[in-house]
């Protein structure tokens, strides 16, 4: 009976310790597979965290740059407006620069006239050189009034 009952002992010692050791395999197995798992998690997680790192740098770029253009179209735009006011100004400039140079030509020609019609009123002693030579700066008088109106007109600084 003590030899049949240790048999039967040492049966169900074997059979306990497999199963046992079946049961650490599994639950071995087990662990390792959590491990993996936890593994992949955290390798998804800093993917992750690398795409919303990533798309945070790209939106602040973004912005960054969307704020320098609208800079710089302030910027461009104040100096189309700083242009035109200048070239405005040049061409007011221009205008009245032009009005008096013909105003001066007016007065100059008027005054030739002034004295043809003198010495035309003069009879006796009539020079006909001296009514040439008035004639003459007349004509050449007449002739740049009618050039420089002719003449294309320049909206630059340099003139």
């Amino acid at each position: 009976e003590a030899a049949s009952w240790e048999a039967s002992v040492a049966s169900r010692r074997g059979s306990i310790g497999g199963a046992y050791r079946q049961h650490l395999y599994r639950l071995a197995l087990k662990l390792q597979r959590e491990r993996l798992q936890l593994g992949r998690n955290a390798s998804a997680e800093r993917a992750h965290a690398r795409r919303l790192s990533a798309e945070r740098n790209y939106y602040a770029a973004e912005g960054f740059y969307r704020d320098q253009i609208v800079q710089l179209e302030g910027r461009i735009k104040s100096a189309r407006a700083e242009r035109y006011a200048r070239e405005r100004a040049q061409s007011d400039v221009l205008r009245s620069m032009e009005r008096e140079v013909q105003e001066q030509q007016r007065a100059s020609i008027e005054q030739l006239r002034a004295q043809l019609e003198a010495i035309d009123g003069v009879v006796d002693g009539y020079d006909l050189a001296q009514g040439e030579e008035f004639m003459y700066r007349l004509t050449a008088a007449v002739q740049d009034a009618r050039d420089y109106g002719r003449r294309p007109r320049r909206h630059s600084a340099g003139r």
